[in-house]
């Protein structure tokens, strides 16, 4: 395993602001929002090759969450990730599947 610290490895390539990150218990996925100023959504992403630490990971893939011109935050993955919890302005909490699919207020 590599342990020596070294430069941060950019796992995202945009003009948007990314933040509020969450990884799943496995560590299979990353949850972030990224906002460019006009949209504020989550996505998901995935390393191409699992068996990789996220610190050495090259290649990964991305995939909104959500989506729509209104202010999300607040991520919450369930306790057993089958539903993902966010707030959508002006203060709704919305549950939906884990790739954002069946959103319910």
């Amino acid at each position: 395993m590599d342990t020596v610290l070294k430069e941060p490895l950019q796992l995202t390539d945009t003009n948007a602001s990314e933040h509020d990150l969450q990884f799943t218990k496995n560590g299979s996925h990353l949850y972030y929002l990224s906002d460019d100023g006009i949209d504020s959504n989550y996505h998901r992403m995935t390393k191409n090759n699992p068996s990789e630490f996220w610190w050495n990971t090259t290649e990964t893939t991305h995939h909104p969450v959500t989506s729509g011109p209104k202010p999300k935050s607040s991520l919450q993955l369930s306790p057993n990730e089958k539903h993902i919890a966010y707030i959508e302005y002006p203060g709704n909490i919305i549950i939906a599947k884990p790739d954002g699919s069946e959103p319910n207020l």
